[in-house]
This record gives structure tokens, C-alpha cells and sequence, in this order.
């Protein structure tokens, strides 16, 4: 891939700044500094146009306790406990940080639903962005 098509990847969110081989030289670590600065360090989910910025998330699980699709699922969920390991759920907190798990069953990738925007208006750190 050519940096200009990196480059492009990089803005609509397909890839990270650390995903390109030459930002990795011990000589460019100031420049991949900038750009996940400017840029987050996220990658956009397909199905449900969802960026993580995992650099901003501090693993807080205001976001799996906010998801209404959780909540329709599993009522300790949405009282704000956290799910069990076997609850399926479209996100989870693992090592303190945010993972979609299912996102098949988020709402958003479904195209008749209704648009939600639950986990990101709620998170305290904006790490999440729609898109």
C-alpha cells in the first residue's frame, strides 16, 4: 500500500498510525506521536461505525451499563453491574479498556433501527466517536 492510500485509510479510520512499518523506526517516534495525537489511536468498526480511541478510555464501563441493547438483555446490566463472563454483549471491558464484542447485536448495525448514540454521549472521556 502506498502512503498516500495509508494516508487515506488512516482519516477514515481503517487503520492506525502505528499500523504503517516506517512509523515504527525509533527515528519517526516523534511523528507517530503527532499523528495518534491528532488522530487517536481507533479504528472505525464497519458495522456499526464506531471508533475507539483506546489511548482516552479508561475502562470505566459507564459505556456496557449505558448500552440499551444490554439493557434489554440482561437486567443486572442495566443496574449497573457489570455483565458476566458468558453474557453475550456487544461491548465489554477487558484489561481496562473497551472491546466490541458483538457488534452485530449493536442497534446501530442494524439499518432499520433507530440510531443510538448511548455509549459515546455517555462516555466521561470522549474515547468513542460515531461516524
Amino acid at each position: 500500500m502506498s502512503c498516500m492510500a495509508f494516508a487515506g485509510r488512516l482519516l477514515t479510520r481503517d487503520r492506525r498510525p502505528g499500523d504503517c512499518p516506517p512509523l515504527a523506526e525509533p527515528e519517526q517516534a516523534e511523528s507517530l506521536c503527532r499523528l495518534r495525537d491528532i488522530l487517536g489511536d481507533g479504528v472505525k468498526n464497519e458495522l456499526t461505525g464506531l471508533i475507539v480511541d483506546e489511548s482516552r478510555c479508561i475502562g470505566c464501563g459507564i459505556c456496557v451499563s449505558a448500552c440499551p441493547v444490554h439493557g434489554a438483555n440482561n437486567r443486572e446490566v442495566s443496574l449497573g453491574k457489570g455483565p458476566r463472563p458468558d453474557d453475550i454483549v456487544v461491548i465489554r471491558i477487558v484489561n481496562a479498556r473497551l472491546r466490541l464484542e458483538h457488534p452485530e447485536l449493536c442497534s446501530r448495525a442494524n439499518p432499520s433501527a433507530p440510531s443510538c448514540r448511548a455509549c459515546a454521549d455517555y462516555c466521561p472521556t470522549d474515547a468513542m466517536e460515531l461516524v
